[in-house]
C-alpha cells in the first residue's frame, strides 16, 4: 500500500506547507479520528489511481449540486440496505 505522506513524489515540493499542517492536525487527533482522515485519504487515493489526479480548481464537476447530491443519495441507499438486512437477521 502506497504511504501517502511519502514526499518523495514529483509534486511533493507543492504540497509540502499542505503536509506539515496535516500532520500537525493529525498529531492532536485521536486514534479513531485518525482512522476516519486515512479512509478518506484511501478514498482520494483510489480517486486519482482512477481518474487522475484532483485539481480542484480545473475541475469542471459542480461539486456542490451534483455531485455532492448523488453521492449523499447513493450512501443513503447504502445505509437503508444495510438496516435493513440487520433488521432481517433480528427476525
Amino acid at each position: 500500500m502506497r504511504d501517502i505522506f511519502d514526499d518523495s513524489d514529483s509534486h511533493s515540493s507543492e504540497m509540502t506547507e499542505e503536509r506539515y499542517e496535516l500532520e500537525d492536525v493529525l498529531d492532536d487527533l485521536g486514534p479513531d479520528e485518525t482512522r476516519v482522515l486515512t479512509s478518506i485519504a484511501h478514498r482520494l487515493w483510489q480517486g486519482a489511481e482512477g481518474y487522475g489526479e484532483l485539481e480542484v480548481a480545473l475541475d469542471r464537476r459542480d461539486f456542490r449540486k451534483k455531485e455532492a447530491r448523488e453521492e449523499l443519495e447513493d450512501a443513503l441507499v447504502y445505509l437503508a440496505c444495510a438496516w435493513l438486512k440487520a433488521q432481517e437477521g433480528d427476525r
